[in-house]
């Protein structure tokens, strides 16, 4: 089974998948805006930033995604998963633990 890395940031503002033997792009998800923040879990690829500022969910086996979060209201600069697969979000100025997005909500 090929492993993958992926990739965000400013410029492409998509999600890149890139196989890790020879660091080829395998696919890019659609248009986020800037992403500052990417966190990962066995099915998905979780990406935050600013322009959208919200959580998106993108599918890793064909990079769509599968759902955005309600808009956080600011610019997202990290993301942290907990032990039941939701994950938290820090805006521009607030703590990584200011919100948490339960579990399955996106």
């Amino acid at each position: 089974m090929a492993g993958y890395v992926y990739a965000g940031g400013e410029g492409l503002d998509k999600v890149r998948k890139i196989l890790k033997t020879d660091m080829t792009t395998v696919l890019d998800s659609a248009d986020y805006g800037d992403i500052y923040a990417l966190a990962e879990d066995a099915n998905y690829v979780y990406a935050a930033g600013w322009t959208l500022d919200k959580v998106r969910k993108i599918l890793k086996a064909d990079m769509t995604t599968v759902l955005d979060s309600a808009s956080y209201g600011g610019v997202i600069y990290a993301l942290a998963e907990d032990d039941v697969g939701g994950h938290s979000a820090a805006p521009e100025g607030g703590s990584v633990a200011a919100r948490l997005v339960a579990a399955g909500v996106i």
